[in-house]
């Protein structure tokens, strides 16, 4: 047999498309991790795969380049986990997936270049085949990464949810692409000077998801500023400490911010205890704060005391209202 030589040229050429084929894999498969989350809304293993089989390059080399590269950048940037396995599965389904397609697609090359006469019959099947292949490869992308059309519904969708349920100014700054979220995807929106998540949901409403973590930061404000003012009410009370006070902040309705303020005061004991409680329920109703409710607990058992009703409140009327508490047990 006789030897083979290549020239500089051809050398230089195999070396270049060689380099290109290796980084664009490496590319391709490092952003299916790191990129942008609408950049898997279109699945570029599946194609990538099906384009380097044809041009026979060889499969098991993408394969394993492609799997590889996923792992690590799945591994470096989440761990070791479920997530990190999932991701890398569904890289080799797309590999697999995009292999396969070429197959067939190369019997058509063949038919076309008069080499192979595929029949009608074998023919539709063929495609048919195409289809349910490009198919899974989509709904398996969909199921780990969402998808353009639910995308692009459901911000249509805020627009209108946010439109009709606050009736506010806002704009959209950025989306968040979190694999463990319905959809796969949360919107950040700016409202009234908040910066609110909406996770779309399956029957085309959204969810607050960061309205506990407003709320938490909102109370911890709070509760900060009003301590030394609490104390102030309280610090020569026997039965009621500063401690046992504090202003919260609650959702009675759905909006950005809350829209409830209430002040709990608890003592733990009956005996001489009504007329702190009501004297400290008045000094403290005289601060800067807006409160909608008081609930008052004596011996793990509460009262609740409307707006409407601040004025009326006397040593008598906190204890009428335990009374009334006990009549109802």
């Amino acid at each position: 047999m006789a030897d083979i030589y290549l020239t500089k040229i051809e050398r230089k050429t195999i070396f270049t498309r060689s380099l290109i084929y290796v980084l664009v894999l490496f590319l391709i498969a490092d952003l299916t991790v790191t990129g942008p989350f609408y950049f898997n809304f279109i699945p570029w293993l599946f194609l990538f795969s099906c384009f380097i089989s044809l041009r026979e390059v060889d499969k098991t080399l993408t394969g394993i380049i492609g799997t590889f590269t996923v792992f690590m950048a799945s591994l470096l940037t989440k761990g070791f986990n479920a997530d990190t396995l999932l991701i890398t599965a569904n890289a080799v389904v797309q590999l697999i997936l995009g292999m396969l397609t070429s197959k067939g697609i190369y019997q058509f090359i063949l038919e076309y270049r008069l080499v192979k006469y595929i029949r009608p019959r074998a023919k539709a099947i063929l495609i048919v085949i195409l289809m349910i292949i490009f198919a899974t490869s989509y709904a398996t992308l969909s199921f780990m990464e969402g998808d353009i059309f639910t995308y692009l519904k459901s911000k249509k969708n805020l627009d209108n949810y946010i439109e009709k349920t606050y009736g506010v100014e806002y704009t959209i700054k950025s989306v968040i692409h979190n694999r463990n979220y319905i959809g796969k995807y949360a919107y950040v929106v700016e409202m009234e000077d908040e910066t609110v998540q909406f996770l779309p949901s399956l029957i085309g409403t959204f969810k607050d998801i960061n309205q506990e973590e407003r709320l938490n930061k909102l109370n911890e404000k709070i509760l900060t500023d009003s301590k030394a003012k609490i104390e102030n009410v309280v610090k020569d009370m026997k039965y009621i400490t500063s401690s046992n006070i504090k202003y919260e902040y609650e959702y009675t309705k759905v909006g950005v911010k809350p829209d409830a303020l209430i002040l709990h005061i608890t003592a733990n004991t009956e005996e001489n205890a009504y007329n702190e409680i009501s004297v400290a329920i008045n000094e403290l109703l005289k601060l800067e704060y807006e409160v909608n409710e008081v609930v008052v607990t004596l011996n793990n058992t509460s009262i609740y005391i409307a707006k409407d009703n601040f004025a009326l409140i006397t040593p008598e009327y906190v204890e009428g209202g335990f009374n009334i508490e006990d009549l109802d047990e």
